[in-house]
């Protein structure tokens, strides 16, 4: 069969689109995420295949029929970016606290610095020799703001959000580590999950927001040198910590806390130098508004905001559960036996279980396997999906708008806590 100029030359260029979209699907699939999150991305691949097959129907489409096709498809594509700009400029957006202070976060010391996450440092990719796992260290640090006004901490000597002579008293009830929900997002230092499990004893919190597993498995072997706790309290969030996982298993540096038993960044004598590359990553933040721009192309490029409204709901998809997991919470329970320490595990539900219905969905985000992992350690196992889910109105323990935990949220969670670890020492 003989076929057109013109259905050769709409071939090439779709079958182009088809391997380009194709070879990111898998790059996104199979090597980023490491074939732990198929559930997710088969949709995608679904779609590649479709576009496939397209382009080798263009070849036997007749003129007219290419046409109307490519007229449906064009016109399609109008409407679906019309909808993501709609939604990029009308969606209620935050002020950013970068832009609020930014005279005085320009200065080489300011006096006040927003909090600074992993992904901030990381995707900037300054001096990559050091990965920083905490916040600039003794500033008047902005976190976040949810239902009430927008909060600010003192970080401690090493970046954390403490009471800093905490880090010089002898003996230490406890370290809690953790994400955003165990950093204390957004609330006042005195109302974290840390300051409430036992008002007579002190508890340290090195738990940072945007971290997961192995930036929390990396902050035990750094900083729990320095100090001299009786148990170790792993708050694991069940929304996105698998996830987190993924995304620090590409950094090379972090990698090597699994791969050799004795890597250390030697953060604890690096304060300095860490807060030289978040407060630069900070400057660049807020000088390079190319960057943004770009950022924001990019996201509108990808409909960010149509795949978030309509086809990438994270509860609909489940992550395999990572076996750098199980590596993870293996090490940090030998270096925990190793130093006599008692280590807990914590389970910490999040807001979704208590608005879709699923607050006794036991498939849902990999409980059961986590449950089992821990269980399987010999890990005491303190389960607050369960405990929340005993009491009246769970959904009261959130935030109204937002889905992190509110004062009495936290106090709920701290309180339960303590009363289990009492069970577990009786």
């Amino acid at each position: 069969m003989k076929f057109t100029k013109f259905n050769i030359i709409v071939f090439i260029i779709s079958i182009t689109i088809s391997l380009i979209f194709f070879s990111y699907v898998y790059y996104k699939s199979e090597i980023f995420a490491a074939g732990n999150k198929h559930d997710y991305y088969f949709k995608y691949y679904v779609a590649t295949y479709v576009l496939f097959l397209f382009s080798v129907l263009t070849l036997f489409f007749n003129k007219k029929t290419l046409f109307a096709c490519l007229s449906i498809i064009i016109s399609s594509s109008v409407a679906i970016f019309a909808v993501e700009l709609f939604l990029t400029i009308n969606l209620k957006k935050y002020p950013s606290a970068k832009l609020t202070y930014t005279d005085e976060f320009k200065k080489n010391d300011p006096s006040i610095v927003p909090i600074i996450y992993y992904a901030d440092h990381n995707k900037i990719n300054l001096y990559k020799e050091i990965v920083p796992l905490a916040g600039i260290s003794n500033k008047k640090t902005i976190f976040c703001q949810e239902d009430g006004p927008m909060i600010e901490y003192k970080s401690d000597r090493f970046g954390f959000n403490n009471f800093d002579f905490i880090w010089d008293k002898k003996n230490i009830f406890a370290v809690t580590i953790g994400d955003s929900f165990t950093h204390g997002a957004c609330v006042d230092t005195k109302n974290t999950i840390a300051n409430n499990i036992d008002k007579d004893e002190f508890l340290l919190n090195l738990g940072i927001g945007g971290t997961g597993p192995l930036i929390q498995f990396a902050t035990v072997k750094e900083y729990l040198k320095r100090v001299n706790p009786k148990r170790i309290i792993w708050i694991y969030y069940e929304e996105n910590d698998f996830a987190d996982l993924i995304f620090e298993k590409s950094d090379p540096i972090l990698k090597k806390y699994l791969e050799d038993e004795n890597f250390s960044q030697q953060l604890i004598s690096k304060q300095k130098n860490i807060n030289k590359k978040l407060i630069t990553t900070l400057h660049r933040e807020i000088d390079d508004r190319n960057k943004i721009k770009k950022d924001n192309l990019k996201k509108f490029i990808k409909l960010t905001s149509v795949r978030k409204m309509f086809l990438d709901n994270p509860a609909a998809y489940k992550i395999k559960t990572p076996k750098d997991f199980i590596n993870i919470i293996k090490k940090t329970k030998k270096i925990a036996d190793e130093r006599n320490l008692k280590f807990y595990f914590v389970y910490l539900p999040e807001k979704n279980r208590f608005t879709k219905g699923l607050a006794n969905d036991k498939n849902y985000r990999n409980y059961y396997e986590v449950v089992d992992i821990i269980k399987n350690l010999n890990i005491p196992f303190i389960d607050l999906k369960n405990e929340f889910n005993k009491l009246p109105e769970p959904i009261d323990l959130y935030s109204k708008k937002f889905f992190h935990l509110n004062i009495s949220g936290y106090k709920t969670a701290a309180e339960l806590i303590n009363e289990k670890i009492k069970e577990f020492e009786q």
